[in-house]
Formats: C-alpha cells, structure tokens, sequence
C-alpha cells in the first residue's frame, strides 16, 4: 500500500519544563488525516516528574482524541519509571451521533533503562 506523511514536531525547553507541539498530515491508502498533539512535562525536583499531554486524530474515515496524565519517577539515573493514565473517545463509524462513539481507559507503567 501507498502510505505519505508529512511530520512536524516543536519543543521549548525552559528550566524544569518542556513544552511540545506535533502536527502530521497523512494519507494512507487514499484515507486522508490529520494527528496533533500537545505536551507539557515537568520536572519538580531530580526524582519527580509529571506529563499532561492531549492529542486528536482526524481522519475520512474516523475521529477521536486522548487526555494523558502522568507522574515519572526516577529510581536511579539509568532507571526512569512512567505511569500514566489515559481516557480517549472515538467516533469509530465517523457518524458524528453521541451513541457511536467508543471510550477507552488505560493505565500505563513503563520503565526506561538508560546507558
């Protein structure tokens, strides 16, 4: 299959704090869409982090979005853990009715190791 996209991403660094922004346009097979997304990431001390992040996908086909929210924790300087916790909504059939839309949770962990 025929897949273009076309990608950008922006991010500030202040301090203790990164902010972000990405915009993709893309079209898969002939299905046109768009994703962005929006970030914040803040450190609060060397070991305590937190992330807000909200994104949203539009597509010919279907459209749904995602609220992100999670704490990160640093066990040692190789070691970083992540929990996040996320609720999505989608209009799956694209019929724009309140019914058809399907809402999803999920509960993250995640470790990254560094080196």
């Amino acid at each position: 299959g025929d897949v273009d996209q076309l990608n950008f991403w922006i991010s500030y660094e202040t301090g203790n704090l990164t902010l972000a922004a990405e915009y993709s346009d893309y079209d898969w097979n002939g299905d046109d869409g768009r994703a962005w997304m929006l970030l914040a990431n803040y450190w609060f001390n060397n070991r305590i982090g937190g992330t807000l992040r909200f994104s949203a996908e539009n597509f010919d086909k279907f459209d749904t979005w995602k609220f992100s929210v999670g704490p990160s924790i640093r066990i040692t300087e190789n070691l970083l853990t992540r929990f996040e916790y996320s609720y999505a909504q989608s209009d799956i059939y694209n019929t724009g009715v309140e019914k058809s839309n399907l809402d999803v949770q999920m509960l993250l962990a995640e470790g990254i190791f560094t080196f």
